[in-house]
């Protein structure tokens, strides 16, 4: 097999169409056709099934598919660094919504304090996504709060983190200093949106106590529900250094639950084939604060 192959491979699953792989290639249709058999041939093995002229891939698919993308990187970063083409090195970096808010600056410019000349590009979506984009090796990185579920990547812990419950001036409860488990049940929740690692860890801690619960809102940002908190609409649990100026300000306030905490771990998570450049470690150095 060799890396042409791989490449009209990947472009079968990129596009689920041999036929769009082949105009993206700029081969032609019988072409492509022919390195997928002449692959299953050699291995022995089914990459896709076909049912009414649609691909499906299979597991075994799926297993080239991981190698694929990160052979056909590793290559190609390769041949970059050999040619010293000049380009500025990038490395492609996950956050999640706390960490992205409160943390990923601090971490970049730790990073640029020792290599300058390496840019780092980040997006910042909930945990499920970027574990999905670790997958694909669309990212180098991902930082995260949640939990990691996938076999194929490696999951680092890095910080310690605690959400904490908060409510508006306006709500009865502003100014207590502990409620119940049971009170628990009667408020309006204003929570994150499903993938979030936010919400997990609320919704498992709530569970595991038997404390049923109602969310208000569903919300993809943590500005939008501290506004919404501020308002008076509901409450949330949220990262405790997401809401340190609000606290401060006694905008927010701070309730202590009675024999309940929320407490996770940030994570380093990457895919168990990528190739750790020296810039991606002296990266996972820094996420060390």
């Amino acid at each position: 097999m060799t890396l042409r192959d791989l490449e009209v491979f990947s472009a079968v699953c990129d596009t689920n169409s041999i036929t769009a792989a082949a105009e993206q290639l700029h081969i032609s249709q019988p072409s492509a056709s022919q390195v997928i058999a002449d692959i299953e041939k050699e291995y022995g093995v089914r990459l896709f099934e076909r049912f009414s002229k649609k691909l499906y891939i299979t597991e075994t698919g799926r297993l080239l598919q991981d190698y694929a993308r990160h052979i056909l990187f590793s290559f190609h970063d390769m041949e970059d660094r050999l040619r010293g083409s000049g380009i500025m090195h990038t490395i492609h970096v996950g956050a999640s919504v706390t960490i992205g808010t409160c943390l990923l600056s601090i971490i970049t410019q730790n990073f640029n304090r020792i290599q300058p000349d390496i840019r780092i590009e980040a997006v910042v979506d909930n945990t499920s996504i970027i574990e999905n984009q670790i997958l694909k090796n669309d990212l180098d990185l991902g930082l995260v709060e949640g939990n990691v579920h996938h076999p194929k990547i490696v999951t680092t812990p890095f910080m310690d983190d605690e959400l904490v419950l908060v409510c508006g001036k306006s709500h009865p409860f502003y100014g207590r200093k502990v409620i119940g488990k049971k009170e628990l049940a009667n408020l309006d929740f204003i929570i994150r949106e499903e993938g979030s690692g936010t919400r997990e860890l609320f919704v498992s801690v709530m569970n595991a106590n038997g404390i049923s619960w109602a969310a208000n809102w569903v919300c993809n940002n943590a500005e939008g529900i501290k506004n919404a908190v501020a308002a008076g609409i509901g409450v949330t649990v949220i990262s405790r250094m997401l809401v340190g100026k609000e606290t401060a300000a006694g905008e927010l306030y701070i309730l202590k639950i009675d024999g309940i905490e929320f407490k996770r771990k940030f994570n380093i998570i990457y895919h168990c084939n990528k190739y750790l450049t020296d810039p991606i470690r002296q990266l996972i150095d820094s996420c060390i604060l």
